[in-house]
This record gives C-alpha cells, structure tokens and sequence, in this order.
C-alpha cells in the first residue's frame, strides 16, 4: 500500500503519516527531509527528484509533504492520497502552538534545521507567512486533484483517520 498524505502546512501531515507508518507497518518518507539540507539549504532539483524516485520503487510506504516538483511522479504510484483539509483558524492555531513549542524546546525540524522566533518575522522564512500564503492554494489544489482522480480521500476531521485505518485494514 502506498499513501501520500497532503494538505496545508501546520496541518499535521508528518504526525499522521508517523502514526499511519506505525499502525499499518509502512515506512515513513518524509519529503521535507529528502528535500531539505542543514542551514535550510535545499537540495539541487534534479538530486530531489533521484532520491524522491529511488524512495517510490518502494513496494509500500507513507510519504507526507506538498511539493509540486513531486507530484507528476507521486500521483500515479499511489493507492491513497490522504488530503487534510481542515478548517483555517485550526491549522493557524496549530501553527503557532507548533512554532512557538519548536523554539522554545530548540527542536530540530529536519536534517538539524531548527526555527527560530526571528525567521518568523521575515516573509520568507516565517511559516506564519506561508500558511497564509498557501492555503487557498492548497485548497484549489485539492478540488483540482478530486476531480482526475478517485483515490482523494479528504479528511476533515480526526475521525476521518480512524475511519480510514479501519476500512484500510479490511
């Protein structure tokens, strides 16, 4: 089985798909860690793309993340693409209770990035910034994606997850 979870950021996408790894036995790919270097440095297009590559041929897995780079290549490998898709003032929410729990404790995000309370008043380091920028987006994107494809499951609410496992474990 393979699972591609989406959705806006701060929307829980990595928590879902550590918690779907360890429910249904599948390894977790995280695209932010393949894409990401240390310093907030990304990696190079065509070496993302290789290690995003070598990761799907991969009889099962969960991978969480949105990058459009990806996405030609995910939608057609997958079995399930998991959307969250809830409500702005929760996934705000979440984004700041994250953010500020992230600095406080000086938790590495991925590949030993860290936040940090200046970057969040930058425009382009601030993730308050990117999911204002991005919501809409990722919305538009999900009603684009449920129109081509069938194997959009939308959650909107955490008993849509547990629905999901259930069914999936049939």
């Amino acid at each position: 089985m393979k699972i591609w979870i989406r959705g806006v950021s701060c929307s829980g996408k990595s928590t879902l798909a550590k918690k779907l790894s360890k429910e249904l036995n599948l390894p977790h790919i995280e695209l932010d860690q393949l894409y990401w270097l240390p310093e907030w440095n990304n990696r190079e297009k065509e070496e993302f793309l290789e290690l995003v590559s070598s990761k799907l041929n991969q009889k099962v897995w969960v991978m969480d993340g949105n990058y459009r780079l990806v996405a030609n290549s995910l939608n057609p490998q997958t079995d399930y693409v998991l959307w969250l898709n809830y409500p702005f003032f929760k996934v705000m929410f979440r984004c700041v209770g994250r953010t500020f729990s992230r600095v406080v404790r000086k938790t590495s995000v991925c590949n030993g990035n860290r936040e940090n309370f200046r970057q969040q008043f930058t425009l382009e380091g601030s993730i308050f910034v990117w999911v204002l920028r991005t919501y809409r987006l990722r919305r538009k994107q999900l009603a684009d994606l449920k129109k081509t494809s069938t194997k959009v499951v939308e959650i909107n609410h955490e008993r849509d997850i547990e629905r999901f496992i259930r069914e999936v474990r049939l």
